[in-house]
């Protein structure tokens, strides 16, 4: 099964998905994702593939990608679809995948909405939200 989790950037979904991550280490992991850009210290471990843009584009050119992002200061984003599909051909196993609300419906309409259980945060609030992309 796959767990989404999103929201806008700084409502918790990192913060949640570690908390089901360590709650159920033996049985789940984070859904990998692609990025072009470096490395941050509050990424989870394995949450991205980190490539260039060359490779992403060859990837995009191949239809690897299930969705990718238009650049978000100069980075892009995506998920492979050998991810979601190697997901939810395993069992007894949680995938977390942290994702933008816009693409969880590529995400229902590629697999069927019966194997993916969503959770979306709403926002603390303007200043709470500024407060934490600060910190």
């Amino acid at each position: 099964m796959i767990l989404t989790i999103s929201g806008v950037s700084g409502s918790g979904k990192t913060t949640l998905a570690e908390i089901i991550l360590a709650t159920y280490l033996t049985d789940s992991s984070i859904l990998e994702s692609v990025t072009t850009r470096e490395p941050r210290e509050r990424d989870l471990q394995d949450e991205f593939l980190y490539i260039t843009e060359a490779e992403f584009s060859r990837k995009e050119a191949h239809d690897d990608f299930l969705w990718t992002t238009k650049p978000i200061h100069g980075t892009r984003y995506g998920t492979l679809k050998e991810s979601v599909d190697f997901a939810l051909e395993s069992t007894n196993h949680l995938y977390v995948m942290i994702i933008a609300p816009a693409y969880l419906q590529d995400l229902f309409l590629y697999r069927g909405s019966n194997v993916i259980k969503s959770i979306y945060i709403y926002s603390p609030g303007p200043e709470n939200i500024a407060k934490r992309l600060r910190e």
